[in-house]
């Protein structure tokens, strides 16, 4: 099979490599030639860990050697655990010829580097534990808000915990940390629950946004722009089942345009005196402004390097004291409305009180 695509291949060009969205399959070919006098162990680690089939076919001794990869690929049938990564040995001296398979509906990442395996290792784990301690985080903020929310019964602190909690899930899932410690062994990993996690954290960001600047009252041309938004998003999500290139896509694109509405809508209610806008066009920015430059990356073929090392879930983590100043600053507000309301009552009902006494009065008089 691999020896009939010879005719076909082409050096390798930038563009050919950054990540994109796009189902068909790629071939790469490879020599590696060990020119020293000692025996050389090296791990080939090819893309990001949610490509979802890569196969490699080595060539040694006139034989084709195949190794499979990549989430579609069961844990107990992969070389190496966590990544899309392969272990070659080459002799002194040898001269070996490789070919990869890729294909994959996430977004398509061909580049490739080779290891030492000691160093491979060392640096998943600080990849890991960078992650987990992000989730960890994300959990904490969680309990916090749930904290808050059962002494306050204000239903944002529960929104603004959902967000955290999802949005950690989803980046877990994006590294492969799913697969790696919370997936059955013998199971092929299934790339459609991303879209789970993905709607319900950008699904609880909407609404946060929507109860925290009030716009159902403000502008409820706005609301109704967001829960339409929200609407879409949910609607979407079983398009991943069926076709998930195309719910990428269309997911990709909402992102943009979402992140683009907030910032928006941010901008103009903070220029109008809305202290809390201003708490969350600081504190989402960072969060829009990634996941708006990931979707774009994938569109349109763009390499943006930083989008792929920075955590969604450590940028939600620095934001987070921008965020409960502005849940705190609408609690303030809220209780504030309450009370006005309460002294409100009183005085409404202290004027009934001497309004019904001075006209018991007269009234017993004429009776």
């Amino acid at each position: 099979q691999v020896v009939a695509l010879q005719p076909n291949f082409r050096p390798v060009q930038e563009p050919d490599l950054v990540r994109k969205y796009d189902s068909r399959v790629f071939w790469l070919r490879m020599t590696l030639l060990n020119a020293t006098q000692f025996p050389m162990e090296r791990w080939l680690d090819i893309g990001h860990p949610r490509l979802e089939s890569v196969k490699l076919y080595q060539r040694r001794e006139g034989a084709w050697n195949v190794m499979n990869s990549g989430v579609s690929v069961p844990k107990d049938e992969k070389r190496i655990h966590g990544a899309v990564a392969f272990p070659l040995k080459i002799a002194p001296g040898e001269r070996q010829e490789l070919w990869m398979r890729v294909q994959s509906r996430t977004s398509l990442d061909l580049k490739s580097a080779l290891w030492i395996p000691l160093k491979y290792q060392q640096n998943e784990q600080n990849r890991r534990l960078l992650m987990v301690a992000g989730f960890g985080g994300s959990l904490i903020v969680t309990f916090i808000s749930l904290s808050i929310l059962f002494r306050s019964r204000e239903l944002n602190f529960l929104l603004f915990g959902t967000l955290h909690l999802f949005a950690g899930l989803m980046e877990l899932g994006r590294e492969g940390i799913w697969e790696e410690f919370f997936w059955p062994a013998s199971l092929p990993f299934p790339i459609e629950l991303h879209a789970i996690t993905g709607v319900i954290a950008l699904g609880s960001l909407i609404v946060v946004q929507m109860r925290l600047l009030d716009l159902k009252v403000t502008y409820p041309r706005l609301s109704l722009t967001h829960t339409a938004l929200a609407f879409v998003l949910l609607a979407w999500m079983p398009i991943a089942w069926f076709n998930y290139e195309v719910w990428i896509r269309g997911m990709s694109f909402m992102v943009i345009a979402l992140g683009f509405l907030s910032v928006g809508v941010f901008v103009a209610f903070w220029g109008k005196g809305n202290e809390i806008a201003g708490y969350l066009f600081w504190g989402y920015l960072s969060f829009w402004s990634l996941e708006a430059l990931r979707g774009a990356a994938g569109l349109f073929q763009l390499n943006i390097e930083f989008t792929k090392t920075i955590s969604v879930t450590w940028a939600l983590l620095l934001s987070t004291p921008l965020f409960f100043f502005a849940l705190i600053e609408k609690s303030r507000k809220l209780d504030y409305e309450v009370r006005q309301f309460q002294e409100l009552y009183k005085a409404k009902s202290l004027f009934l009180a001497k309004v019904s006494h001075e006209l018991h009065s007269p009234l017993n008089t004429i009776i």
